[in-house]
């Protein structure tokens, strides 16, 4: 199938209409992320991309709406880290092994080290 073809059954596929001016626009985009993100582990990424690029393509989404987004997911991405570092040094203060709980919590045996304050 062609990159014109293939966008155009992603958006069938996702039930999105748009306009015959806005589907070059929206194939050239389909093109630069299938590039990006080739690999199937990368679909959610990609279509989150191609999704936003339909709303911004159709002037339903600025700069500045998915830069309001992506302050709240830093801050929700930061309280995150910040419980994890907290439980992941209480646990090993507790007796758990670091690789352990490196491991459980994500993150690696040398950033769980710096945590605890550790070389």
């Amino acid at each position: 199938m062609t990159a014109r073809a293939d966008a155009e059954q992603w958006l069938a596929d996702h039930e999105i209409q748009i306009a015959a001016a806005e589907l070059r626009r929206f194939v050239q985009v389909w093109t630069d992320l299938a590039r990006r993100y080739p690999d199937s582990e990368d679909a959610a990424v990609r279509d989150a991309a191609l999704h936003a690029a339909v709303r911004y393509i159709g002037g339903y989404l600025t700069p500045a709406d998915v830069g309001k987004t992506l302050a709240k997911a830093r801050a929700k991405a930061d309280e995150a880290m910040a419980a994890a570092r907290q439980v992941a040094v209480m646990a090993v203060d507790d007796g758990a092994p670091e690789a352990t709980t490196a491991r459980d919590v994500g993150v690696d045996r040398m950033a769980l080290r710096k945590w605890l304050g550790k070389r």
